[in-house]
């Protein structure tokens, strides 16, 4: 529930995400998919969905659920859209996953652009490809202040290795090579991001960003 809405069904192309407060609940949406698929002589499959459950009680009675003879089972993180969710007590992501994919990336540039010996060069490559892997989705969360610096000190040990420098001397080089400090740019795309909300026309939307 969201204030007095229920949303109970998210679809964007060929994803389907059920939302529920309660097994019992999800149980009755997963059987009614089953049943309309059959109308379209589609499948549900098993294989490529699974169940997560966030709140107090996300480590209790996770025995898979049964749709037409295969089981769902419930993991304790899956990709959605590019970002990992993780379960928990409160809805949340694993920052680890983007912290991978920007660490791979980085490395993959960094190695072959360092020969050319300009940093700021290097910086503008890692901001413009590497950057928006550790940034994805960022300014739709709620992330708390050490997850925030978590992504910080990401970020500061690229600049370090791109700038060759050390302890305090890194945030320094950040925030001076930068348009804008590092917790600036995070705050600044979070605000982008609900300004987007309340311009648009989309009824679900509006609702949201009114309860936010």
């Amino acid at each position: 529930m969201i204030g007095s809405r229920f949303l109970g069904c998210i679809m964007y192309a060929d994803d389907l995400v059920l939302l529920c407060p309660s097994i019992c609940g999800l149980k009755k949406m997963l059987d009614i998919c089953v049943d309309e698929f059959a109308g379209l002589k589609l499948k549900l499959n098993v294989k490529k969905s699974c169940i997560l459950r966030f709140g107090v009680r996300f480590m209790h009675n996770n025995k898979g659920l049964t749709v037409d003879g295969d089981v769902i089972e419930f993991v304790d993180k899956a990709k959605y859209l590019g970002v990992m969710l993780k379960v928990g007590k409160n809805f949340g992501v694993n920052l680890q996953y983007m912290k991978s994919n920007f660490y791979c990336s980085f490395n993959s540039v960094f190695h072959r652009v360092a020969r050319f010996q300009n940093e700021l060069v290097v910086l503008q490559l890692v901001t413009t490809f590497c950057q928006p892997y550790l940034l994805y989705c960022t300014e739709c969360f709620d992330l708390s202040v050490t997850q925030l610096r978590s992504i910080e000190h990401t970020w500061l040990c690229a600049m370090s290795h791109i700038f060759h420098v050390t302890g305090s001397d890194v945030k320094l080089v950040s925030d001076f090579t930068a348009k804008m400090q590092f917790g600036d740019l995070l705050l600044s795309r979070r605000l982008k991001f609900l300004n987007g909300l309340t311009l648009s026309d989309n009824a679900v939307l509006d609702f949201l960003t009114f309860i936010h």
